[in-house]
């Protein structure tokens, strides 16, 4: 009789889940995620980024990706809300193309979003378009990073914490990479550090229990 329950039971873990077999352990591939698997609005994306921080950006989290953003639907084309040099909305195949070997990953929030959630983290989200990215990281809604700008449209327009907030004193500081970022950003380099700001990284949020992988690229490195 378990087992006959168990069986009833999949289709409707498949459902809610929107995957099957897929671990934050990076084994994951392409042939195990459905075939017909889609983008839906309030997903996470995730990519290595080539800009001149991401090398700083990966060796201060130990994660190959350095780079987040939001899927937007648009009369069922999907774009990416992020924080590059502004707040801006992307195409989906242009956000893909800029990231290191086109790799990226999917996540979703294990909480169903409705359409009035979507509808609020759109809204909320609003008041960042066309924002200056914060190359000092601050927690500040004055300007805006990229994983601050997913964590804060979740939490501010859908009431859900997708992780915990870091301390910058948590990261790991210890590499050139990091120590040239921050003595072009600050006046004194590391001396003007706020090690106890607040901060999200996009590492953060790929290890948060509060997403789960729906899509990896084939090429796409564990994290």
């Amino acid at each position: 009789m378990r087992k006959n329950k168990l069986f009833l039971l999949l289709p409707f873990l498949v459902i809610q889940f929107g995957m099957f077999g897929c671990k934050k352990d990076g084994n994951s591939s392409e042939s195990a995620y459905p075939e017909k698997w889609e983008l839906q609005n309030g997903d996470l994306v995730f990519q290595i980024s080539q800009s001149d921080q991401s090398q700083a950006i990966q060796e201060a989290t130990d994660c190959p990706y350095s780079h987040v953003g939001i899927i937007y639907l648009m009369d069922g084309k999907p774009f990416v809300y992020e924080a590059v040099k502004t707040v801006r909305l992307t195409p989906w195949k242009e956000w893909k193309d800029r990231g290191k070997g086109d790799d990226y990953i999917v996540m979703r929030s294990r909480q169903s979003l409705t359409e009035a959630m979507l509808l609020d983290i759109r809204e909320y989200g609003e008041q960042f378009n066309g924002r200056d990215y914060d190359l000092q990281f601050r927690w500040s809604d004055d300007l805006m990073y990229c994983s601050e700008l997913a964590w804060k449209l979740f939490k501010e327009g859908a009431g859900i914490e997708l992780c915990a907030k870091n301390k910058v004193k948590n990261l790991k500081l210890d590499s050139k990479e990091v120590e040239r970022i921050a003595s072009e950003r600050y006046t004194n380099g590391f001396a003007d550090v706020p090690m106890t700001e607040h901060i999200v990284t996009p590492a953060d949020l790929l290890r948060a229990n509060s997403l789960v992988e729906i899509f990896r690229t084939a090429g796409a490195p564990d994290y």
